[in-house]
């Protein structure tokens, strides 16, 4: 059985089980997270925009082609003994990634002749954001220099930005300072928190507001003595 579709789950391909994907239930998008309140003598109902998607359920229909007892046995394992978010690929959307949950339940659906075969379903608990791999790769602004970055994307990204000398960058109308910087540090712009390495920094750093980077261009400028490193993290739905 020739499997053409796959997915890989932290780093290990289903096709280290001899699992294929079938089926093209992976293009749809998560739910706006608002509420709708009703309100006596008025028509229609108001909305309040929780500034947030939920989580999706991104379901797969799992084949195995050959040995499906050692096979399904191996799949199950791996799955289920992974802990948190960790990141997920498949050959459908080659460009990005999500950062999944594999929970469960692990249910066989169908088994084909003599028991050689089987197909099933997967389901991840997904946060919303598709990633993209462009978005992963990192940016150097030279020191005193001004770079100008576009995002190709309808969606605020929340970049990591690594200051390597104490001084200031400038994202867009907000300015990030870093004091008593010794090696590096990251303002990790998702998290909101800044650290070197394990270290937590928030105490050396002056951040106004934590800077976006909206849809279209956004000027970076470096006010340090080094290099500055951007991470910008797109992301679509």
């Amino acid at each position: 059985m020739m499997l053409k579709n796959y997915f890989v789950f932290d780093g290990v391909s289903s096709l280290d089980y001899n699992v294929g994907l079938s089926g093209t239930g992976v293009y749809n998008a998560p739910r706006r997270d608002y509420e709708s309140i009703e309100v006596p003598g008025r028509n229609g109902n108001l909305t309040l925009d929780n500034g947030r998607w939920n989580n999706y359920k991104m379901q797969y229909t799992a084949v195995i082609g050959r040995r499906f007892p050692a096979n399904v046995g191996g799949l199950r394992a791996f799955l289920l003994s992974r802990k948190g978010y960790c990141r997920l690929e498949d050959t459908y959307h080659p460009d990005e990634f999500r950062m999944a949950i594999y929970s469960g339940p692990f249910e066989i659906e169908e088994l084909g002749f003599l028991n050689r075969w089987g197909q099933f379903p997967l389901e991840f608990d997904c946060k919303p954001q598709r990633f993209l791999k462009s978005g992963e790769q990192k940016i150097i602004i030279p020191a005193g220099e001004t770079v100008r970055l576009y995002n190709p994307t309808h969606f605020d990204a929340k970049p990591m930005i690594r200051l390597n000398a104490t001084g200031s960058v400038t994202v867009g109308n907000t300015t990030l300072t870093a004091n008593n910087l010794t090696n590096f540090i990251d303002f990790d712009c998702d998290l909101q928190d800044a650290r070197e390495g394990l270290t937590n920094r928030n105490g050396d750093v002056t951040v106004p507001s934590w800077p976006v980077l909206s849809p279209g261009e956004t000027g970076i400028l470096n006010s340090t003595q080094a290099d500055v490193e951007v991470i910008p993290r797109w992301w679509r739905l």
